[in-house]
């Protein structure tokens, strides 16, 4: 059910021109809005989606880089993730002074 409001100010044109496109798609204008902004926000949604999917395949990518080569003799998990955590620093640190 619709229950809210939401209004804003427009040229004449663009109006004129909202109207003339639900005339031809035989909606309202109200129809006409909430299809375009669905299929905007469904857009956002896959852009943000597809980013964060780049963005873990680059994660990944960095981590299979030193995977099996961490040095050292640790003894448990929390020696690992200290050493990961260690060697992630160091290379944000150098890109730091590079970039």
């Amino acid at each position: 059910m619709k229950t809210e409001v939401y209004s804003w100010r427009l040229t004449s044109a663009r109006k004129s021109a909202l109207q003339n496109a639900a005339r031809q798609q035989q909606k309202s204008v109200a129809d006409l809005l909430n299809t375009i902004t669905d299929d905007w926000l469904a857009l956002q949604r896959r852009k943000a989606q597809e980013e964060d999917e780049a963005n873990q395949r680059r994660l990944r990518a960095e981590l299979m880089e030193i995977v099996g080569s961490i040095e050292g003799a640790y003894e448990s998990s929390s020696e690992i993730r200290q050493g990961f955590a260690d060697y992630l620093q160091d290379k944000h640190a150098a890109t730091q002074r590079t970039g």
